[in-house]
This record gives C-alpha cells, structure tokens and sequence, in this order.
C-alpha cells in the first residue's frame, strides 16, 4: 500500500485522494495497486481488480477485468473464465457480429428502395394528373371550337341542300348525306356527341367534290362562295 521513491515513503490510498481533490477531474488513480516493493504507482492488470491500493482479487469467472478495474461487475464475459485476460466471445455473439453488419446493410438498402418507390410512384401520380388535366384542357379546346363552327356548319348543310333542290341535275340527291353523317339528325346532336370522332360528321373530301361543279379539282371563289354565300367584298 506503499511506495518508496527517493528515500521518501508514500502511502497510495493518500496519493489516490490527494490527486483527486487537487486535480479535480475525478478519480484518477482509482484501481491502482501498489504492491510491497513499489517505487511508483501501478495499475491493476488485466484480469484483476483492485476495490483499493492494497487488494488485488483475480476477476470471477464470467466478466471480464480490463486494466486499472476498480470493482469486477463493469464488463459482463459469458465465455470468460476466472482472470481472463481478453473478451473471449460466445459462437452466438461471433455469429451476430457477423450478421448484425449484414442485417443493417440490407436494411438500408431496402429503406432507401422503398422511398425511392415511393417517390417515383408521386411522380407517376404527379404525371397522371398533368396528363389528364392537359387532356381535360385539350377536350374543353376542341368542345368550344365545335360549338364556335356549329352555326356555319348548319348555315351550309341547309345551302348545300338548299342548292340540290334548285339543281336536281347538277347536284345529285345523296350528295347532303355524303358531305354530312346522316346517323346524327341534325348538326346540334353531332356537336354534342359523346364521342370525339362521332362528331366529325363533315366529309371534307365529299364537300369539295360537290362545290367543285367543273370536276377541275379546283375549286374558284365563286364555287366556294355558292356556300359561303358572301358579298363581294367579304368575298
């Protein structure tokens, strides 16, 4: 419990205390041992603990004593015998410090999987949503444009009928049901038709044959203007 150095004789539990207050960073010197013959201040060894400067008591079996151990209860050891001087690990603990790393791994891995799916599924989402609004944009385009050339379109079914009734000969009959889908009744109901490719119930082709009356495919302002039916300045 002693050291000697320069003729001069020191007690340990007193040096252990005095570093302690003056210091005052705790206890430094906590398990030492100084044992008969000492010139200076030791540490416990490994294996051991020692509760004062004077004891020192071999580590029970099953924990483990790093050096400088004050008591012997800090560090659990279920594969270490009595003095153990190194953690002897179980095959369990060898075994999850083998898979625990692995299990972390692919844990990240998937969590950063799953927001990646879940982002790109927002995206998609976000996608969806454009599409179907630019379509929505796209469809209530088209409905006004309809609605805008319903009214010519009634003015020129009722001229190109107009004209097959004045000139049996030149115009044939069937020509009204050719130029216009004869399914809708009326120009009104084709408009409003549900479905977009119903409503094209103008035959532009058929149109343009019936206009151009010198089979010259060409049609002159005066043959467009038989529907038209402007005045010579709008003309």
């Amino acid at each position: 419990g002693f050291i000697c150095q320069r003729n001069i004789i020191q007690n340990c539990t007193e040096l252990r205390e005095r570093a302690r207050d003056l210091f005052q960073v705790g206890d430094i010197h906590a398990g030492i041992y100084c044992k008969k013959g000492s010139s200076n201040i030791a540490g416990c060894p490994e294996g051991s603990y020692c509760p004062n400067a004077t004891t020192m008591v071999n580590c029970s079996a099953g924990y483990y004593c790093p050096y400088k151990s004050l008591v012997e209860d800090e560090f659990k050891c279920n594969g270490c015998g009595e003095a153990a001087t190194e953690i002897k690990r179980t095959n369990a603990s060898v075994v999850f410090y083998i898979i625990a790393p692995i299990l972390l791994f692919v844990f990240v891995i998937y969590s950063a999987f799953k927001r990646w799916k879940k982002e790109e599924k927002k995206k998609a989402s976000r996608l969806k949503a454009d599409r179907e609004s630019d379509n929505s944009a796209r469809r209530n385009s088209l409905e006004q444009k309809l609605k805008n050339i319903e009214p010519k379109l009634r003015e020129i079914q009722v001229k190109v009928e107009s004209l097959i009734e004045e000139d049996p000969e030149l115009y044939k009959r069937s020509a009204s049901s050719e130029i216009f889908d004869s399914s809708q009744s009326s120009f009104k109901e084709s408009i409003h038709s549900t479905s977009l490719q119903e409503r094209s119930s103008l035959n532009g082709a058929s149109l343009f044959a019936f206009l151009d009356a010198d089979d010259s495919n060409d049609l002159t302002y005066a043959e467009l203007n038989t529907v038209l039916g402007l005045n010579e300045y709008k003309l």
